[in-house]
């Protein structure tokens, strides 16, 4: 009984430390995007009732992210889900990533910063985003669609030929 307190007592151990370790690089990595996405200074507090996430846009007071407008929301949402994805093991980013009209409410600066965030991710992750932005496809290495013309369905493609390079 000894022996198996002992070896629960390792295990409990190992799991506390693993987590204390993913936390930080979430809350490390969420402080890192909030600022490339948003300009903004972001925090994770964690208390009895769980983690919140405090973002303070440049400019602004320190707000809660139901009180931020919706660019800004979906920059924050964006910094908090690429965060999230960087706790696993060092080194192990996404290998696929789809984004389905993330950038709609996005004005023309914010898709800048959007387009250029991905850019760092792009040797680790393939991204397959839905978007009726231009700017965001002007981003893209490789374009599909598919239009309708008298009830007929046709998809194109465009491959960028800077990205074969």
């Amino acid at each position: 009984m000894a022996k198996l307190e002992a070896e629960l007592r390792l295990v409990e151990g190992e799991y506390r430390d693993r987590l204390h370790a993913a936390f930080h690089r979430f809350r490390d990595r969420f402080h890192d995007y909030a600022r490339a996405l948003l300009g903004a200074e972001a925090r994770v507090e964690h208390d009895k009732s769980g983690l919140h996430l405090v973002l303070q846009p440049s400019g602004k007071r320190t707000i809660d992210l139901g009180l931020l407008s919706m660019g800004e929301r979906t920059m924050g949402a964006l910094a908090f889900l690429f965060a999230l994805a960087g706790t696993a093991e060092e080194g192990r980013g996404l290998p696929i990533a789809v984004l389905d009209e993330v950038d709609a409410p996005l004005d023309e600066a914010n898709i800048l910063r959007f387009t250029e965030f991905l850019q760092r991710f792009k040797g680790e992750t393939q991204f397959i985003l839905i978007t009726h932005q231009k700017r965001t496809m002007e981003a893209c290495d490789a374009l599909y669609g598919v239009t309708s013309e008298r009830g007929l369905s046709r998809v194109y493609s465009i491959r960028r030929e800077d990205a074969l390079a």
